[in-house]
């Protein structure tokens, strides 16, 4: 539910009767803001659609574009982690454009994500589902039912607010787990804002029972903690000190997300999560896997790797997978440094080919070597 409209002004309609040098000044104005935008001036582009709105106070098409303009520009804030303007940019855009999917469905998601409001959530959903283009529908229909759960399962939960966080848990018995884990979130966050250089705003963290867990997260029995744009994780596994390495990994998949969006590929995803984990004892079995990561015997071309997460065989698949991601994004790093692995990112981020991105950034490294373990 990020797609952007972008730019797409429709051309500006005028009635038969209104004065030539109001029309010239409202086409005017609109042709202003698109420039503005472009340089991504959005307060003054929706300046200008504002003054030419009140010039053609009855032009649906003056009215329409300046709810897009807005659409955009809470998009924008919200990537920066500013959600009380961005929700108020949204809100706006559906006043001037009640058909406008695209910000209903983020105002659904900040709802969902930022606030914990499930119903407000499932309100904006449901009128953003007939509204967004097809092929963004069942993607929203899989949101509005595990919101539906999570309002179920944390009809009575407490909440613990930090500056960056809003960490849920079941009752009071969780209560120390929940300072825990916002006090670790919080000395994470600052650091990994400081790494990556953006402040994503506020981050949900929900400590589970272990039966909830599973059941909302469907997730294989080995999995302790994941990220679907708030960060799931089990009271037992807080309780016995194993949050130190499992939430600054998920928090990672969170700013990466936020950051860059949905275009990264997995291995990227957990080669980074894993970096910001800190060092921990791993089985015979776990170092016999790396080993054979390292010589090679047990890579996998970096562009199937992906699969050995979504669809593993068995376990050994997982952890030779995790193993695998681990090693290539830290040889990057160690090599090239956070500079140009952001690069690498945002290249990604923005569409061009993870092949492109990476022979751009990493010359004269080249993924088609790289990709197969080769790293010289």
């Amino acid at each position: 539910m990020t797609r952007h409209l972008g730019l797409a002004l429709i051309l500006l309609s005028f009635p038969l009767a209104a004065a030539a040098d109001s029309a010239q000044s409202s086409t005017d104005l609109n042709n202003l803001a698109v420039q503005k935008a472009k340089q991504g001036n959005f307060p003054e582009a929706i300046a200008a659609l504002e003054q030419s709105l009140a010039l053609a106070p009855a032009d649906a098409i003056v009215r329409k574009n300046l709810s897009l303009m807005l659409t955009d520009y809470g998009i924008r804030l919200q990537k920066e982690g500013d959600a009380q303007k961005a929700t108020a940019l949204f809100l706006k855009a559906v006043e001037h454009f009640p058909e406008n999917g695209l910000a209903l469905a983020h105002l659904g998601n900040l709802y969902y994500l930022d606030r914990n409001d499930f119903s407000a959530a499932l309100a904006y959903w449901r009128r953003a589902y007939p509204l967004v283009p097809p092929s963004e529908r069942e993607p929203l229909a899989n949101r509005m039912q595990q919101a539906e759960r999570d309002r179920a399962v944390e009809r009575n939960f407490l909440t613990r607010t930090t500056p960056h966080f809003q960490i849920r848990y079941a009752d009071a018995s969780g209560g120390p787990a929940a300072a825990r884990a916002g006090d670790l979130l919080e000395q994470r966050y600052k650091n990994l804002a400081g790494e990556l250089g953006t402040n994503p705003g506020v981050i949900t963290a929900i400590v589970y029972s272990r039966g909830d867990f599973q059941r909302l997260s469907n997730r294989p029995d080995w999995a302790v903690g994941f990220y679907d744009g708030r960060i799931r994780v089990r009271l037992e596994d807080v309780d016995a000190g194993r949050e130190v390495w499992i939430l600054p990994h998920e928090l990672a998949h969170a700013f990466l997300h936020k950051i860059y969006g949905t275009r990264l590929p997995i291995w990227i995803h957990e080669g980074y999560a894993q970096a910001q984990e800190p060092a921990r004892q791993i089985s015979a079995r776990e170092e016999a896997l790396a080993g054979a990561v390292r010589d090679r015997t047990g890579w996998v071309p970096l562009q199937w790797l992906d699969g050995r997460f979504t669809q593993p065989g068995n376990q050994d698949d997982v952890d030779r997978a995790y193993a695998q991601a681990k090693a290539a994004v830290g040889h990057l790093l160690e090599k090239n440094g956070m500079p140009k692995f952001k690069a690498f990112l945002e290249k990604i981020s923005k569409g061009k080919p993870i092949e492109q991105s990476f022979d751009e950034v990493f010359a004269p490294m080249r993924f088609s070597r790289f990709s197969q373990g080769s790293w010289e």
